[in-house]
């Protein structure tokens, strides 16, 4: 179950035009894999909401906490951690990833919609935007 968790955990290869390659970014990745790779659940999870305050505008962590929640079955936090990274990959421009992340969390994690009634209103305005389009042909192929 977590093989492919662990894989999303490699620490990437670090250049010195990279964001965060002053070393102390560097390090907490390397901490995240080996706890990952260790099964130490809980302070992968604390690591990834720290390099998420250290590189606040990468999706990816984001992302990949919600993952790991989610696989955790903790599905109201990695919820809350996949509209983070909804919103951040949409502010990036990437707006397919964006909708693809928005999907999946609305058919994988159960109680979705009340949950994101829960959030913020321009997070759920970013959510709405992105999945709309993909609700909507959800929609007309049900028909």
């Amino acid at each position: 179950m977590f093989r492919s968790l662990l894989q999303s955990f490699r620490t990437p290869k670090v250049t010195s035009s990279s964001p965060g390659s002053d070393g102390g970014t560097r390090a907490l990745r390397e901490r995240l894999t080996d706890a990952v790779r260790d099964k130490r659940y809980d302070e992968a999870v604390m690591l990834l909401g720290r390099l998420e305050s250290l590189e606040p505008t990468a999706a990816r962590w984001p992302h990949k906490r919600g993952d790991l929640l989610h696989q955790l079955r903790r599905d109201e936090h990695a919820f809350i951690a996949y509209a983070t990274a909804v919103r951040l990959y949409a502010e990036a421009g990437h707006t397919e990833r964006a909708r693809a992340m928005a999907k999946a969390a609305l058919t994988t994690i159960p109680n979705a919609e009340r949950r994101l009634a829960q959030l913020d209103s321009a997070t759920q305005e970013t959510f709405h935007s992105v999945s709309l389009h993909d609700m909507v042909g959800v929609a007309t192929v049900l028909e």
